[in-house]
């Protein structure tokens, strides 16, 4: 199937029209405000992500694709050397876009959007002295967005195969194993990480329903490959603690013979994931909620969370997934702790880079 991606540039001019959806537009703003190159381009990912599902004129552009319908420009196509196709927005204000597929044959690209008197009267020169002079068409970085972008699709794939088996190592301690191992789907970068799960206390049919709100279990995940990379844990500990407790002051990481997690689930919440179906999983993404401090970590660690949406330690020592810093949440407080730690670690880290120069 035909992928319709947007350009960079055209989601300014959607943004500028106030015609982008509102996580579109979040996603659009939030990389509009930061620095720092890696975070921007997981902002745009995640634009890009909406704007396919969101906007009219994406929307017309693949269901004409689907159907063979597409509306080719022919005068602009004769003169930019390249087929044009014409699209409409379905709804609201009459907006019409260019969509051209490069020569690489692989996706199809939406690269010029204006309102519809405007777009047949100087959109096609625009659009011919936009492809001739390499103006429009998708540029290194809309590329790159795109590369990433597919790359999500892939992990989501894979982190509801994680997810169904966290849910199948419960089940199997709801009808008597003391603990289970977490299959890891074979074939994934997570196939040599080995998780133990347990739970102090699993609901059974004398489990009141009106007292299970109130009635809390630890669900114990113990990462036995001391090998297991840090980013692959950094990883997994976002998607299985967000999916079981996206409530951070729940979760507590230990240090015992092997890494730890004890997260503090209701009885309900236990109830709720056993009696989950076959879709069970389809389309989890573990969001985090909005802060409400803001912590301390090594930068090379925040900026890697930051664009893969993994986990990351503070320097408090909690586990938490960096989703903005001072500048996107300015009123927020620093955590008490990492204040309190952050002279310590910094000491630390030049430490290791007067240790080892090159790192």
């Amino acid at each position: 199937m035909m992928r319709v991606w947007p350009t960079v540039d055209v989601l300014k001019t959607l943004y500028k029209a106030d015609m982008l959806s509102a996580r579109t537009k979040s996603e659009y703003e939030a990389a509009r405000r930061v620095s720092d190159f890696e975070q921007k381009v997981g902002h745009l990912v995640r634009a890009f992500e909406f704007a396919i599902s969101d906007e009219d004129l994406l929307d017309d552009a693949r269901k004409g694709f689907q159907r063979g319908t597409l509306d080719l420009h022919k005068s602009t196509s004769s003169k930019a050397g390249t087929p044009v196709y014409e699209v409409r927005s379905r709804t609201g204000a009459a907006w019409r876009g260019a969509v051209i597929c490069p020569d690489d044959g692989a996706d199809a690209w939406l690269i010029y959007a204006d309102r519809h008197d405007r777009f047949h009267s100087s959109g096609p020169n625009a659009i011919v002295k936009g492809l001739r002079s390499g103006a429009l068409g998708p540029s290194q970085l809309d590329l790159r967005v795109r590369k990433m972008g597919i790359q999500r699709v892939a992990a989501q794939s894979l982190h509801q195969q994680v997810l169904d088996a966290v849910i199948d190592s419960l089940q199997e301690i709801a009808i008597g194993a003391k603990g289970s191992q977490i299959s890891m789907p074979e074939k994934s970068e997570y196939k040599d990480a080995v998780i133990h799960v347990s739970v102090n206390k699993i609901v059974d049919q004398e489990t009141d329903p009106t007292e299970a709100h109130e009635d809390l279990s630890t669900i114990r995940l113990k990462f036995l490959d001391s090998s297991m990379s840090y980013q692959t844990r950094s990883e997994l500990i976002r998607l299985i603690a967000g999916f079981l407790q996206p409530d951070e002051t729940m979760i507590e990481s230990l240090y015992l013979r092997d890494f730890t997690l004890d997260i503090l689930v209701t009885q309900a919440m236990i109830m709720q994931l056993l009696g989950l179906g076959k879709e069970r999983t389809k389309g989890f993404e573990a969001i985090p909620p909005k802060p409400k401090v803001l912590h301390y970590g090594f930068k090379s660690l925040l900026t890697e969370a930051y664009v893969q949406g993994s986990a990351v330690q503070a320097v408090c020592g909690q586990w938490w997934v960096p989703i903005g810093d001072a500048q996107t949440h300015p009123d927020l407080p620093v955590c008490s702790k990492c204040e309190a730690e952050e002279p310590w670690a910094q000491a630390i880290s030049n430490l290791k880079k007067s240790a080892n120069p090159k790192s």
